[in-house]
């Protein structure tokens, strides 16, 4: 009873505990980790009920049932270990629960094990796998209205895995291709292909679609709402809301943007077309789909008793707002800046204190700046696609001066951090963005202004008494014409620190921002002279001397392909040689004398659920800087969890190492000129059999270690070799990674 009564308090807590927190905290994984997790993808290949298939199923449906089984749970399983997939946590054991009075409503023996897991991905989708577990984006639940319509989508991917659509198409699918590669019709032949793959793909979505809703129906469901499902897929592309944005979220008290980054209008929302062609499609049109429900639903009537929350309307309620939460950081991970900006825009409606979300916007305009200003990238905007009012901060970031964008970030990061001064995000950002100005901008910097223009400061004080004025001279009315000037759409940016610069604080960002210039330009100047080549050369020759004494590796990569074959990947030569290769990592390392730990999800036990969030953490924070590679060092997104991290391993050096080996085959025009050569220069026959039978390795290799606090990076390896990936030789390559990082300058 005290348990019960805990949960229930639980439950009515949460909201005020949500719009209490002054940032808000992403959702993680919780509990013990599946098996799902830590299963291998082979041991879940060999365990695959295999009587799915006919008894008397040919040899070529029995390889492509090998073959999708391989595929799907290699490639599942990179899913499941990249942490985008969520587990027991608040909005999975939500989804749990709504599945549960579905499979009440009908029990069904090819459901009893079927999994629902809460998927980090802004897109509004939820699909189902042939092994039993259900997707449901965070993206969609942020979208939904209410449980029903969440109930029906979870019904309609039960089934298609109790149908197992995935593998059935995937078997129609191979034998189309089988006879198409006999026909002489060849475009033709291509064309019936898709039109028929298509077509198979429709009928199990009408199928997921009519079976879907008579589960609903056998449930306490209510349907009327039903059908809004087919308006939250119509409307997929649009944020969780249409609302105004609000320009004073990006402004301060003497920063103003002009009228002229402002659509007069914006672009009608449209959605997409319920008559649209879908014969080439993978999915019917959803004016077919709706239809087909209200046929339905037109012959029936709801009993009384019908609900749209069967679960909890609280929990659904408290599920969307997490889910809603999670998409400023999501659109910013993917460098959709304008997006992240504009939901945690209207998060913010809400919770107009949450510090969280304000960073979120400080980072997207921050890197949106670094991106603008760098050569390396394009930024190629499509303001004029988007529709409903997000498309005004699409125009203004699309529109506005890379040099007024850098203004944009600085001075809203600056007036954050000022707010609060701890955040060591927030200080690591304002400190690039001074040093990001001065180094792309410096001649501008003296147009920035201190003090308002005089007309502006005229206007707020009151007017002198007529008759004390004293006559003017011509040159005094000049002078007073020419300083009363006023704050135009040109220099409007000029006016963004009044009043601050010649603060300590202020002056002490500068300085060092002055600092770090002076030193970027001379080791720039450095590497142009013959010392500092030498030193390239060196570099080159003898790797690094970083005097590290303990790292940590992250989720060791490892894969194999061979060109030679149908399915290039070999996915189970590659989940055994990712072994092997972690294996060579921990014998090197221990060899080397360097103190190392390693962090790979293949290594975790079900109550490792800590270190499995920390590796989410740590390959996100991989990614963005892989992403941003050629920027100057940038901090990641979630910087304060590294941070701990890293405090955490006692080390702030990570290291992310992998290996790719390739057998690559030789061409028919290889072996055609062979042959040729042989026919017309015999005494060469030996060289050329030997070329053309030798078999020819590609092998990647690389290691590239990070202080994750600075994002200083030391690219220790990257170097594509044309020899097999022999033990030998990654052991020399591992072993001199490792001899770089502790060898002492």
């Amino acid at each position: 009873m005290k348990t019960t009564l805990l949960f229930i308090l639980s439950l009515l807590l949460a909201p005020l505990f949500l719009t209490a927190q002054n940032e808000y905290a992403p959702l993680e994984c919780q509990g013990k980790i599946p098996k799902d997790f830590l299963t291998t993808s082979h041991s879940k290949y060999q365990n695959a009920d295999k009587n799915v298939l006919a008894a008397d199923a040919k040899r070529t449906e029995r390889n492509a049932f090998k073959q999708f089984q391989l595929a799907t749970n290699f490639y599942l399983d990179q899913l499941l270990h990249s942490g985008r997939v969520l587990f027991n946590d608040e909005a999975s054991q939500y989804l749990a629960d709504v599945t549960q009075v579905l499979l009440n409503a009908q029990p069904t023996p090819e459901l009893q094990n079927v999994r629902v897991y809460a998927l980090r991905s802004s897109a509004v989708n939820a699909f189902a796998t042939d092994r039993g577990e259900v997707f449901v984006t965070l993206g969609l639940l942020a979208q939904l209205e209410n449980e029903a319509q969440l109930a029906y989508v979870i019904a309609h991917e039960l089934v298609h895995v109790q149908k197992r659509h995935s593998l059935k198409f995937h078997l129609d699918k191979q034998k189309l291709q089988r006879n198409q590669g006999r026909s002489i019709l060849g475009r033709a032949a291509t064309d019936e292909q898709l039109f028929t793959a298509a077509t198979y793909s429709k009928e199990n979505e009408n199928e997921a679609d009519r079976l879907g809703l008579e589960r609903i129906l056998l449930s306490r469901y209510n349907t009327a709402t039903l059908p809004v499902v087919y308006d939250v897929l119509k409307y997929s592309y649009l944020p969780f809301d249409d609302l105004p944005f609000e320009y004073t979220l990006l402004e301060s008290e003497h920063y103003r943007l002009p009228p002229a980054y402002r659509l007069e209008s914006v672009k009608p929302i449209e959605g997409e077309a319920d008559d649209e062609d879908d014969s080439r499609s993978s999915h019917p049109n959803l004016g077919s789909r709706r239809q087909a429900m209200l046929a339905t639903l037109d012959a029936l009537t709801d009993a009384p008793e019908k609900t749209d929350y069967v679960v909890s309307a609280d929990r659904f309620a408290r599920v969307r707002a997490l889910a809603r939460n999670e998409m400023p950081l999501l659109y910013l991970h993917s460098d959709e800046h304008a997006a992240a900006i504009y939901n945690a825009g209207l998060l913010l409606r809400e919770r107009p204190d949450d510090v969280g979300l304000k960073k979120c916007i400080a980072k997207a305009l921050y890197l949106h700046a670094k991106l603008r200003n760098s050569e390396d990238y394009s930024y190629e905007g499509n303001y004029e696609e988007i529709e409903g009012e997000s498309q005004q901060l699409h125009y203004l970031l699309e529109t506005i001066p890379t040099a007024e964008s850098t203004v944009l970030a600085w001075q809203y990061a600056w007036n954050l951090h000022r707010a609060h001064p701890d955040d060591a995000e927030l200080k690591a950002i304002t400190t690039d963005l001074f040093f990001e100005f001065i180094r792309e901008y410096g001649k501008q910097y003296a147009s920035l202004s201190n003090e308002l223009p005089t007309a502006e400061t005229a206007d707020a004080t009151p007017a002198p008494d007529s008759a004390a004025v004293q006559p003017k001279s011509k040159y005094d009315r000049i002078r007073a014409q020419k300083s009363a000037t006023t704050v135009s759409e040109n220099n409007y940016w000029q006016y963004a620190f009044v009043g601050q610069m010649e603060d300590e604080l202020f002056l002490s960002y500068k300085k060092s921002a002055d600092e770090r210039l002076r030193e970027w330009k001379i080791n720039e100047r450095f590497y142009t002279t013959a010392a500092g080549r030498r030193e390239l050369k060196k570099l080159r020759t003898q790797g690094w001397a970083l005097d590290i004494p303990k790292i940590v590796v992250v989720n060791p990569f490892y894969i194999k392909m061979d060109e030679r074959k149908e399915e290039t990947v070999q996915y189970v030569d590659s989940e055994i040689g990712q072994q092997h290769f972690r294996d060579l990592i921990k014998e090197t390392a221990d060899a080397s004398g360097l103190q190392t730990t390693l962090m790979d999800v293949h290594d975790l036990k079900e109550d490792d659920t800590e270190t499995f969030n920390d590796l989410r953490f740590l390959n996100e924070w991989f990614s963005e800087q892989a992403c941003h590679f050629d920027l100057s060092l940038t901090p990641g997104n979630q910087q304060a969890r590294i941070d701990s991290i890293a405090q955490k391993y006692d080390t702030d050096y990570f290291l992310w190492t992998g290996l790719v080996s390739l057998r690559d085959k030789h061409t028919t025009l290889e072996w055609l000129a062979a042959v040729t050569s042989i026919v017309v220069v015999p005494p060469i026959a030996p060289y050329l059999l030997y070329k053309v039978l030798t078999p020819r390795y590609v092998t990647v290799y690389y290691s590239i270690l990070y202080d994750v606090r600075t994002g200083r990076r030391s690219v220790l390896k990257m170097n594509t070799y044309t020899t097999r990936a022999s033990d030998t030789m990654v052991k020399a390559h591992l072993y001199d990674a490792f001899w770089q990082i502790k060898r002492k300058g």
